[in-house]
């Protein structure tokens, strides 16, 4: 998996995506600490993807249906534990709710009533849109 980050400009809060191949081939690894003067809310790539095919970056906020009929909802943000080495969706390892949520071979196994609102798709961020949390 490709070490990647994204992050907004402090000037415009325009999205911009970077990785570190570049720094740690040419042993410059103080030259990210730089970016900090130039962005912000820098968030790491997860190395999954959503039921759409965007990238999931830690920090992103997903609103989905847990229950089989659809009436209760859950809202959680993507997190990184670094004790664990390991991506969470709330409390709930990423991988796994992603192969739940978003697998129709799974569900069906499961006996899922598929519907298009039960897809794990990015909802939002905790910057762009932290009402999302409330």
């Amino acid at each position: 998996m490709e070490l990647k980050f994204k992050a907004q400009r402090k000037n415009n809060s325009e999205n911009v995506y970077f990785n570190l191949k570049y720094f740690l081939e040419n042993d410059e690894a103080t030259i990210p600490d730089a970016f900090q003067y130039v962005l912000k809310n820098i968030r790491q790539y997860s190395g999954f993807k959503d039921r759409n095919g965007t990238e999931i970056y830690e920090g992103d906020i997903f609103i989905y249906n847990y229950t089989l009929d659809g009436t209760q909802r859950k809202t959680k943000k993507v997190e990184f534990d670094k004790e664990v080495g390991a991506w969470y969706l709330g409390g709930d390892l990423l991988s796994t709710v992603l192969v739940e949520q978003n697998n129709d071979d799974w569900k069906k196994s499961q006996n899922y009533k598929i519907k298009e609102n039960q897809y794990l798709i990015i909802s939002g961020n905790i910057y762009d849109n932290p009402n999302l949390l409330q």
